[in-house]
Formats: C-alpha cells, sequence, structure tokens
C-alpha cells in the first residue's frame, strides 16, 4: 500500500514534513482537489495543502502549497486546519478550524478557482462558549447539513 501523498516524498516541503492528514476530497470540471493538513514539528504549525488528480492515483502537489497558511497574531496562528470544501453558487467556501492561545476557532475562507483563498481574519464561531460545555476551549471539527426542506446549510 502506497500513500497518495507521504512526507518522505522527494518534492514534499519543510511545512509538511511532520505529517500529512485529513484529507477532504472535491471533484470539478474532472479533476480531483485533496485538500489536506500538514504539520510541522517542532513547532506543531498546521497549514492546509493541495493537490490535484486527473485519476485518484497520480497526485501533483500545488505550487501555491500551502494553500492557507498560519497568521502569526491571528485566531488561526499556530493551526489552519480540517479544511471543508463546498460549493456556493459562483464561488468555493472552506470552512476550517484556526487555533491560537485562546483556543481552537471556526473560520472560514473563499475561492472562485479552488487554489486562491481569501480568509476572513474573523472566526464564524470563537471558543469561549459556555463555561461548562466543550466549546469553552475548542469550537472546531465543523459539518454541514443542507436541508432541502427549508433550504438552509447548517453548521454543527
Amino acid at each position: 500500500e502506497t500513500p497518495i501523498l507521504s512526507v518522505d516524498d522527494s518534492d514534499a516541503c519543510e511545512w509538511e514534513k511532520g505529517s500529512i492528514y485529513q484529507p477532504w476530497l472535491v471533484e470539478h470540471e474532472g479533476l480531483h482537489y485533496n485538500f489536506y493538513n500538514a504539520k510541522k514539528m517542532p513547532e506543531w504549525i498546521e497549514q492546509m495543502g493541495l493537490a490535484t488528480s486527473n485519476n485518484l492515483f497520480d497526485w501533483n502537489r500545488s505550487s501555491s502549497n500551502p494553500i492557507i497558511q498560519v497568521t502569526t497574531n491571528g485566531y488561526d496562528e499556530r493551526f489552519v486546519a480540517d479544511g471543508k470544501v463546498f460549493r456556493d453558487n459562483d464561488h468555493w467556501v472552506m470552512f476550517y478550524f484556526g487555533v491560537n492561545c485562546d483556543g481552537a476557532h471556526i473560520m472560514v475562507a473563499f475561492s472562485t478557482d479552488l487554489v486562491n483563498w481569501t480568509t476572513d481574519p474573523e472566526p464564524l464561531y470563537k471558543a469561549g462558549g459556555h463555561p461548562g460545555d466543550l466549546d469553552k476551549e475548542h469550537a472546531h471539527k465543523i459539518s454541514l447539513v443542507w436541508n432541502p426542506a427549508d433550504q438552509t446549510w447548517y453548521l454543527f
């Protein structure tokens, strides 16, 4: 069994040499997009990578990697992780979680081509919810569900 991406690949970069995980696959116009977490150690900085494939066997890393980087002094200054990409009319939306010293927050980024992303510096949802609940420190690992009955997306 050979992984589709490995930290040992000749084209793997320093920012992803610690680990590669959490793929999210999207197909658009015959091309497959693999959005993945990658970590740099020993700092444990996670950023979002992209690889594409025409056949799901042979993958090419994007020359724009990491496509979403951590932001100095931002809500995502340590992690940009677990990207989930969805089409919204004429553009793409990526929900991800960002981590800083205050915890994990739900963040969002936008793209028209699946390669170049613009992040919103403010979280959609900040850690620090109810003091007795799970989101006191970490608000992350999102799910997005479409309800056709009321034509609404629900974020969990």
